[in-house]
């Protein structure tokens, strides 16, 4: 006979059952981040790690956007976290392209409509 503690488990109201799914992808999602940014540091020597959002067509990064950088920079306490658009430049490099004038974005050589999470650790 199996015997189950019901001590050990935590009450789940409807609400909560309903974003499990969110508050699981949203975990994911800060976790890869961490791992991509600490990989970055340790393997490539580099003072910023640019994380590619998935696609997604649900709102899910705009609206849970302010809860991403939060939770990253509570990790990431001393570093500036932000969220851009990158664009790739002839040499290779991410260039930010948040910012830039429509005139200006015809000399991009490809404009990715991707956004990314960056974490700078550079200053």
């Amino acid at each position: 006979m199996f015997i189950l503690n019901t001590m050990l488990l935590t009450s789940l109201s409807r609400a909560d059952l309903l974003n499990l799914k969110d508050k699981t992808r949203l975990q994911k999602l800060i976790y890869d981040i961490y791992l991509h940014t600490v990989q970055t540091a340790i393997m490539l020597h580099k003072t910023r790690a640019e994380y590619c959002l998935p696609i997604s067509n649900d709102g899910f990064y705009n609206t849970n956007m302010k809860t991403i950088l939060r939770n990253l920079q509570e990790v990431f306490p001393d570093c500036n976290v932000t969220h851009t658009l990158l664009s790739r430049g002839k040499d290779g490099v991410l260039y930010d392209i948040s910012k830039v004038d429509d005139s200006t974005l015809s000399l991009v050589e490809d404009v990715l409509d991707n956004s990314y999470i960056l974490v700078d650790w550079s200053r």
